[in-house]
């Protein structure tokens, strides 16, 4: 009944006179109309699923929009898991199956690259509060993490905040960008955002791709870090508000080459880390420590990315205790950081002619590019 009468007045705003009224109403129908077709098209298509399509078991939907996509994963999927990986892209790599087998643990990888300290965090209150069953989580720390600079000091503008908040409603903001006009995809959740097998297989983890990243460190193109804004306390938040739920707090093992320039910012940080220790809830761990991987220049695609074994190591160290930092060893960790302070290139098997030949090829590309710029 109340179908038909609504076809009627629909016929009626139709078929009456043009009147400036009725033009109105045509005008503003039209638009709902439309409006309802577009916000129903987006929803059914749904390529994140952040609403309604569903996914096989022992699969997640896959984007390159990790920000949008861990949000939906955390909502929609999060119930699979007892366990989160919160990182950045140097936590990508580890084997949930792996996890499961070695620690016991169902895990959801919701690490971001190049993630600042506030996403992981936004991205980790948002899973906690969503997924009680969630007791356990391993989260990878940089020195940038535990003290950032101003400018990373609040959320980035890029960040989806709105898709990490309690209201679903304002989620559909996500799919009004050309971004999400694709095709719906998924992968295995064991390794929903590695990125090794596809690195490896295209020949980045080579000597020459190290040493081209190793002839920007040594030329100081990379930053230190601003050490203006305190996360600890943050932490500490975290930890005060879950006390039912172990935290795996870990550094990650970069390079040898890189840990000797940043050896102070490490040392720094894990100083810092250690005054949680008292916490009965926080594992810490450090694996630089790890010098079977980080003196390996072969295990890295660049100064600071490692490959997957290194990640399967650091599962084994969870699972052993291995690399644990407690106050009674803190000092010696603390020592063993700046340790990296004397590493010299041959200590890594580089020697002066390969850094000779890298430099000189990185040089000869970088001026080739300013010369193609300078013609534009």
């Amino acid at each position: 009944m109340y179908l038909n009468s609504f076809i009627s007045s629909f016929k009626r705003l139709f078929t009456s006179p043009v009147s400036a009224g009725n033009y109105i109403k045509i005008l503003f129908t039209c638009f709902l109309m439309q409006s309802i077709l577009v916000v129903s098209a987006l929803v059914i298509h749904d390529p994140i699923c952040l609403f309604f399509r569903t996914v096989p078991d022992g699969q997640l939907p896959s984007t390159a929009q990790q920000r949008f996509q861990n949000a939906a994963i955390a909502k929609n999927f999060g119930r699979r898991y007892n366990a989160v990986i919160i990182g950045t892209s140097l936590s990508e790599n580890f084997s949930t199956d792996e996890m499961r087998r070695k620690l016991g643990v169902d895990t959801m990888n919701l690490s971001i690259s190049g993630a600042e300290f506030n996403e992981m965090l936004t991205v980790l209150n948002y899973t906690l509060s969503r997924n009680p069953q969630v007791k356990t989580v391993f989260w990878g720390l940089l020195p940038r993490h535990v003290f950032a600079s101003e400018h990373h000091a609040e959320l980035p503008d890029t960040f989806p905040a709105f898709l990490y908040n309690d209201s679903d409603l304002d989620d559909l903001k996500a799919y009004f960008s050309k971004r999400f006009l694709l095709t719906p995809q998924t992968k295995d959740e064991n390794d929903i955002w590695s990125w090794y097998s596809y690195y490896k297989s295209n020949g980045f983890f080579s000597r020459k791709c190290y040493f081209d990243s190793a002839c920007l460190l040594m030329d100081e193109k990379i930053p230190p870090v601003d050490y203006t804004v305190d996360n600890i306390p943050k932490l500490e938040e975290v930890l005060t508000a879950h006390p039912d739920r172990t935290f795996y707090v870990f550094t990650p093992p970069r390079s040898g080459l890189f840990l000797n320039r940043h050896a102070d910012e490490y040392h720094r940080a894990l100083l810092a880390l250690s005054t949680l220790l008292a916490y009965p809830n926080l594992r810490l761990f450090d694996f630089t420590q790890m010098r079977s991987v980080t003196m390996d220049i072969s295990r890295y695609k660049d100064v600071g990315h490692y490959d997957a074994a290194a990640n399967s190591a650091m599962v084994t160290a969870f699972a052993e205790n291995r690399y644990r930092i407690v106050p009674e060893n803190i000092d010696d960790a603390l020592a063993q950081v700046l340790t990296y302070q004397r590493t010299t290139l041959a200590d890594l098997g580089i020697t002066d002619q390969d850094i000779a030949i890298f430099c000189a090829a990185s040089a000869q590309a970088e001026n080739k590019g300013h010369s193609k710029q300078s013609k534009q």
